[in-house]
């Protein structure tokens, strides 16, 4: 890891490397500087938690991918080739060390900054529960046994939570809220196979946001637009499996 971030003291600089790291795809040492500004200023705003979240989940990316390849070339083994089925599953097992470990640091940073008496940003806190759910969901997708149910436990809490204060205290076409409920609908449907929950949890922020469109900011604009389109896509293609479904049967 560089250690440019750790001569650097001021909230600028360490803003300025954070983004020169992301373009040089040296995503660990983007979260060592995002983690060190943290400690400097704790309720962020939009830009920062945008590049505090691209950090870890650009890091975590490569690792997810990995692990999934892994995962189905170990399912389209020949049974009989016992050695290659064990290289992958010792593969795998690093990649899940290593996802683990970024995960955790992940939720550890999340917890500790909801922690603080400075956050009074409710997007930032929105933001923060949905980070940890989001992790957690990441570990529900390769964990097992008692494991999985921790951590299907953890996300479906802290997406429960974020959804509460969001619908409380942030407005229908706020681009925090909508991007926390589609990732609290993705969660429904890919970790609970809830389909039917998920279609109604997104196309009920979708229909609200369309109806508050004259509420919207002009900062917000493009953010907001995005995830709507985005949540209008996924919706529409869990509803048209459905009907697949149902034809087939």
């Amino acid at each position: 890891m560089m250690t440019s971030e750790a001569t650097s003291t001021t909230l600028e600089e360490l803003l300025f490397l954070t983004k020169v790291y992301e373009e040089a795809e040296l995503f660990e040492d983007m979260i060592a500087c995002m983690k060190k500004y943290t400690t400097l200023k704790t309720d962020l705003n939009a830009e920062e938690r945008d590049l505090l979240s691209r950090a870890y989940k650009n890091h975590s990316a490569s690792k997810r991918t990995a692990w999934r390849v892994l995962n189905s070339l170990e399912k389209q083994s020949d049974v009989k080739d016992t050695n290659n089925i064990t290289l992958i599953k010792q593969f795998k097992s690093k990649i899940e060390k290593e996802l683990d470990d970024i995960c955790n640091d992940a939720l550890d940073l999340a917890e500790t900054l909801l922690n603080t008496k400075d956050i009074v940003y409710s997007e930032t806190r929105v933001h923060l529960l949905k980070m940890k759910a989001d992790y957690y969901r990441y570990m529900a997708e390769y964990k097992t046994g008692e494991d999985y149910e921790k951590a299907c436990e953890g996300a479906f809490e802290c997406y429960q939570k974020a959804n509460e204060v969001a619908g409380k205290e942030l407005g229908a076409t706020s681009p925090v809220r909508l991007g926390l409920v589609l990732n609290y609908s993705m969660f429904l449907n890919d970790i609970f196979n809830e389909k039917h929950n998920a279609i109604k949890l997104a196309k009920s922020a979708f229909n609200e946001a369309i109806e508050n469109l004259e509420d919207l900011s002009e900062e917000d604009y493009k953010d907001t637009v995005m995830v709507i389109s985005l949540m209008r896509d996924f919706f529409n293609f869990w509803i048209s499996e459905l009907e697949n479904d149902l034809s087939r049967r």
